[in-house]
């Protein structure tokens, strides 16, 4: 016989219960332990962009002939790679609704059309 807590789960209308999307803005409504998974998270990601920054500043930005190394040719990977890093943290940090993300309209405009296409590398890459 389960117990009527149990009962309760069991039996709960789906109408009724609406989960709770794991990102940081949520962080009171979630257990403490994917909190920490999500700051961890937050944090490598952090560093691997700024680890792209710290590329792009020296071989795409800072050269008087970058074309002349073989590291020129990343720039382009190095810029995607960063753009998924950064749509990662913020989806991280401030969930799925980009009206509270920093720099919105800048965000808009910089994934434009492929905004979509984040939306679904997102989803596939969740752990």
């Amino acid at each position: 016989m389960l117990s009527t807590e149990m009962t309760d789960v069991l039996f709960f209308k789906d109408d009724e219960y609406e989960p709770v999307e794991e990102c940081l803005l949520n962080r009171a409504e979630l257990p403490l332990k994917t909190v920490q998974r999500l700051t961890e998270q937050a944090r490598k990601l952090g560093k691997l962009i700024r680890t792209r920054n710290r590329l792009q500043q020296q071989y795409c930005i800072n050269r008087e002939h970058p074309q002349l190394n073989d590291e020129f040719r990343l720039c382009p990977i190095w810029r995607n790679e960063k753009k998924v890093h950064n749509y990662q943290l913020m989806r991280i940090k401030y969930c799925a609704d980009y009206s509270k993300w920093p720099n919105a309209s800048k965000l808009m405009s910089t994934y434009g059309d492929n905004l979509n296409l984040y939306e679904t590398l997102y989803a596939f890459q969740k752990p």
